[in-house]
């Protein structure tokens, strides 16, 4: 049952994997304590994986009706079993973060209310135009910043590279909704491109990458991180453009949409890679 649950949301890795590349900008690469990422990493990650899990739990009426397979679409004992799950993952995941210090485990425990106020019948923000992708968003930025207060003290290029997570999703966010459009529609549901329009969407995309880029100069401008960095960043922000323009002009194009979102997701590590290189080199 476990490992059932766990390969039934694989991508929940990014938000450890952001975590862990955020605790190595912070601490420019060098890692004096090994428990401290060996700690984080299962934390954000089991942290994740119970928002999502928690997430289903709370449309398992809503799925049974539309007959989605998911895992949770499960009857009697299952069912049970994975609430239970899903409390323990996110008990041993505040747990994990306390035990690195304080600001981790308060971070941890930001992000657990911001899960459950995500998903619980009585504020369901996700069903919220426009504050669906902000607290999604928000979520990456709470976990990338749980590895930056894990490095033991507030760094400033920790933050912008939590700050890069959030946008990421400003991008993802709306790709994933202009591919699921004809089913929001039927839905009744209110996302990004249903209501601004699948053109202003992309725009909303590019401004975001445009941020992001920006983010790169500042970084080398306020911060002095080496030009190694700032370019390798500015060089990602420009396939990301790319692709974001490609995918526009296949819009209807399910597969290609999927494509475009699934490279962009590994652009998210890509840039904290960039800032990672910009604080080790000099030039």
């Amino acid at each position: 049952m476990f490992i059932h649950l766990v390969k039934s949301r694989t991508l929940v890795y990014a938000f450890a994997m952001s975590a862990l590349g955020v605790f190595l900008v912070a601490t420019g690469g060098r890692v004096t304590d090994i428990t401290v990422p060996l700690r984080l990493v299962p934390s954000a990650y089991l942290l994740a994986l119970a928002t999502y899990l928690y997430n289903d739990i709370t449309d398992y009426r809503t799925d049974a009706v539309n007959a989605r397979k998911t895992v949770h679409s499960l009857e009697g004992t299952k069912k049970a079993i994975t609430v239970q799950y899903t409390v323990a993952f996110f008990t041993i995941s505040i747990l994990l973060a306390f035990s690195i210090n304080i600001f981790s485990g308060l971070a941890s425990v930001a992000f657990a209310g911001l899960a459950l106020a995500y998903s619980h019948p009585r504020t369901h923000l996700k069903d919220m135009f426009v504050v669906k992708t902000a607290v999604t968003g928000g979520g990456a930025f709470i976990a990338s910043m749980m590895g930056c207060l894990a490095s033991g003290e507030f760094s400033l290029l920790g933050f912008m590279a939590s700050l890069i997570a959030f946008l990421f999703y400003f991008i993802l966010g709306p790709l994933g909704d202009i591919s699921d459009l004809k089913g929001d529609k039927e839905a009744g549901r209110r996302t990004l491109p249903i209501i601004i329009g699948i053109r202003k969407s992309f725009i909303v995309m590019i401004i975001a990458t445009f941020t992001i880029l920006s983010i790169f100069v500042l970084a080398n401008l306020l911060l002095g991180i080496s030009r190694v960095g700032e370019i390798t960043g500015i060089a990602i922000s420009g396939f990301i453009i790319t692709r974001i323009i490609l995918a526009s002009k296949r819009r209807s194009d399910k597969l290609e949409l999927s494509r475009c979102r699934k490279m962009i997701r590994y652009c998210v590590f890509a840039c904290q890679v960039a800032l990672l290189l910009g604080t080790m080199m000099w030039f």
